[in-house]
């Protein structure tokens, strides 16, 4: 599989003749290789140290996040801004890849250093001030939860995530008999990573984030960071089995009525960014529904979930820069009739929504057909609540292709002309990933 991406990434050389993006691509395809060439299962794992270690849970993580690298890389042309998205990438990747809670906490709070940065510095509007304040108050209150973790965590003598489990059901058997201890140790974690999730009621800072952000800044925040917390979730609680509590049933009811009022929300939005935002938050409540049954088939959907949902919002906001540098604004109305003037890329765009609304053969429709498997035979009223979610995220692709395409043609759009073929070959490059790694997983 990764040699055909491996293919796709090094024509990018064609468009760009700087040797930082020669040393990127050339790194990014060893690095694939290296990882591809290991061939284990789902849970098994390679430990390098008490620090390190790979499991096709990060597996699939680490490669998102270098594909998505590698896009955005071949949009920035100045240095500043290639060394912030450095800086955010390789933060995201050794938190993928820790096995030491320290190792997690610092990194999971790092990475959120570049999007700030980029929101203040690069941003264009005022407002980009009140949204960085919002990201940084969430990003505050969300690490104190951490914090008090760690200290519960420093007490049974260990850090490591690999010997976590048996220092507290082998060697303290007498911390077990406290439940309650090892209760709040996991729930200042679970909530700590909620928030970068995001979870519903904690998500006011995303679409605040995505509209005063750059469109690779967006495209980063939407397909990378939003899945730190999804991995910190599965990380803890493959560890903590801790899965028997009331808390699950609170979460099934909140991500029910998330999805009733976000789906209100984006149909009332007339910003695309927003829109796209705040279906993220939709989109991320099937993996809250996958939290409360825990196994490996229910990780594995989670997990192809995350990765589908990163590649299509990554290409969502890359298609919606596209419709701003056409229109010079992000209302939906404006750009509509965008069928006559560009009809080409109309088409990518209707592929993007199709792959984006769990269209056969996406990577999202494989997702959810490996969560209905895994959650259909013990909490059969999770496969309606689905059904719903899929059936709300359908109807705003629809919404969002049937105003964007179609309706009365914006005439200024034509003085912006066509789009260039490389940007036509970035969007090609998304989709042919999305397709490439469910060609993967069908052989495999």
């Amino acid at each position: 599989m990764w040699a055909i991406i491996n293919c796709l990434i090094f024509s990018c050389l064609l468009y760009n003749n700087n040797l930082f993006v020669w040393c990127i691509v050339i790194g990014f395809s060893i690095i694939s290789f290296i990882i591809s060439s290991w061939s284990g299962g789902f849970c098994d794992t390679m430990v390098f140290d008490t620090f390190i270690q790979l499991d096709n849970l990060n597996l699939f993580f680490v490669i998102l996040s270098l594909v998505i690298y590698v896009c955005v890389i071949l949009l920035i042309s100045t240095s500043f801004y290639r060394h912030l998205v450095t800086w955010l990438v390789v933060s995201v990747v050794v938190f993928f890849l820790s096995s030491n809670f320290i190792l997690l906490y610092i990194f999971f709070e790092l990475s959120i250093v570049p999007i700030f940065i980029i929101v203040v510095y690069l941003g264009k509007n005022p407002e980009r001030l009140n949204a960085s304040f919002y990201l940084m108050i969430y990003t505050l209150i969300g690490s104190m939860p951490l914090l008090f973790a760690l200290v519960l965590i420093w007490s049974v003598n260990t850090f490591s995530l690999v010997f976590c489990l048996y220092e507290f059901y082998i060697f303290s058997p007498d911390m077990v008999a406290d439940i309650y201890y090892v209760y709040w140790g996991w729930l200042f974690l679970i909530v700590g990573f909620f928030i970068k999730l995001p979870l519903f009621g904690v998500h006011l800072w995303l679409p605040k984030a995505h509209v005063e952000a750059t469109t690779e800044g967006s495209m980063l925040l939407a397909s990378i960071l939003l899945k730190l917390g999804v991995f910190g979730v599965l990380r803890v609680s493959s560890i903590m089995v801790v899965y028997d509590y009331p808390i699950y049933q609170y979460l099934i009811c909140w991500g029910v009525l998330g999805v009733m009022v976000m789906g209100f929300v984006c149909f009332r939005n007339v910003d695309m960014k927003m829109l796209i935002a705040y279906s993220s938050v939709v989109h991320m409540i099937l993996v809250v529904f996958c939290f409360t049954y825990y196994s490996n088939l229910g990780n594995l959907g989670c997990v192809l979930l995350s990765v589908g949902h990163g590649v299509c919002s990554s290409l969502l906001f890359y298609n919606v820069g596209l419709m701003y540098n056409m229109s010079g604004s992000r209302n939906i109305l404006v750009s509509s009739g965008l069928i006559n003037i560009v009809p080409v890329f109309c088409f990518f765009w209707l592929i993007n929504l199709f792959l984006n609304s769990n269209f056969p053969p996406s990577i999202n429709f494989f997702s959810e057909v490996v969560i209905f498997y895994s959650l259909g035979f013990t909490m059969n009223f999770l496969v309606w609540l689905i059904l719903f979610t899929v059936f709300v995220g359908g109807l705003f692709n629809m919404y969002l292709f049937m105003v964007n395409s179609h309706g009365k043609i914006n005439y200024n759009l034509q003085m912006v002309g066509n789009i260039t073929l490389k940007q036509y070959f970035i969007i090609f490059l998304h989709i042919i990933i999305n397709l490439t790694i469910v060609l993967w997983i069908v052989i495999y």
